[in-house]
Formats: structure tokens, sequence, C-alpha cells
């Protein structure tokens, strides 16, 4: 009997399906406003690379996402982008502000700048995907009751590079 078993964990091991580490192998310093679960969040969204940040209501799901566009941005080209629904984005540009980040509202690529890049889902087509060197997808749940065009852009942008999801 140990040996069915054994088998079926087996089995049962290897539909797991797991994401491969394509992140920082040596996190920087995090900035000290953040709790002690948000910067292990931070951290590990670094160290991974691509992953989506659950926190409920008031955990403070946009302190790790800046600081997380900030360090990916440091670590490829500089540039982040943060898509977010279009009440949302200066909410997140007066909090990165406050924090002391290098952070805009854009509304077409022309806008973008080093640091963090903050636009709505409707303007995903006025940007170019590969200027940025990380995304985050902000109130990504919204996707699903958005148009086939929106949530596919969105894919399509996030595909290649580091993303999350705060």
């Amino acid at each position: 009997m140990p040996d069915r078993i054994d088998d079926y964990r087996r089995f049962i091991s290897s539909k797991a399906v797991t994401a491969e580490e394509r992140g920082l192998s040596e996190i920087p310093p995090l900035k000290k406003h953040l709790f002690p679960f948000q910067r292990h969040c931070v951290e590990f969204g670094l160290r991974v690379g691509s992953w989506g940040l659950y926190l409920d209501t008031g955990l403070g799901k946009t302190a790790c996402e800046l600081e997380w566009a900030r360090h990916a941005a440091e670590a490829s080209n500089g540039k982040a982008l943060i898509l977010t629904p279009l009440a949302v984005a200066r909410q997140i540009e007066r909090e990165g502000i406050r924090w002391g980040y290098d952070i805009r509202v854009i509304r077409d690529q022309s806008e973008a700048g080093p640091g963090v890049n903050v636009c709505n889902y409707d303007r995903l087509d006025k940007l170019d995907p590969d200027a940025f060197g990380a995304v985050a997808l902000d109130e990504a749940s919204i996707l699903k009751s958005f148009t086939g065009k929106t949530t596919y852009g969105a894919i399509r942008t996030t595909k290649r590079m580091p993303s999350s999801r705060p």
C-alpha cells in the first residue's frame, strides 16, 4: 500500500504548475515605510519576476507595487509601467510622491520617463511596451470585465517582461 500512496503523491506532484524564477538573485534594500509582511511580498516579487499580489483591502498593495516597480525598473532599463483604471492613476501618483518615488501619470509614450510611469489601461495602444523594463497591472481583476482588446493588450504587453499584480 505505501508504494501506491507514494506513486500517487509523485503523480500529483508532477501535475503542479510552477513558475521558473526569473527575477533578481540579490534583493536591494527596500524603503523603510514598508511593514515586514509588505517587505516579504516585495522581496518575493523581485525574486520570481512575474507574480500576483492579492492582499486584502487596506494592506498596502500600492506601497508594495511602487517599491517593486522602482526596483524592477532599476534592474532593467530604468522605466516601469503601472497600468491602472483611470480613477486610480492620480491616487497612485500621490502615494508615490508622498513616499519619494520618481513617478508620473502619462497619457502616451512621449510623456514616459525614468522611474515609475502610471497609465490608464485604455491608453495602452498609445504606449510602446518594449520601452518599459517592467509592468504592473493594478486592479487586474477588472480585466475580466474589460473588452477583449484591453485584456489581450495587457497580456501581450506583459508577456516578456517582469510583471506584478497588486
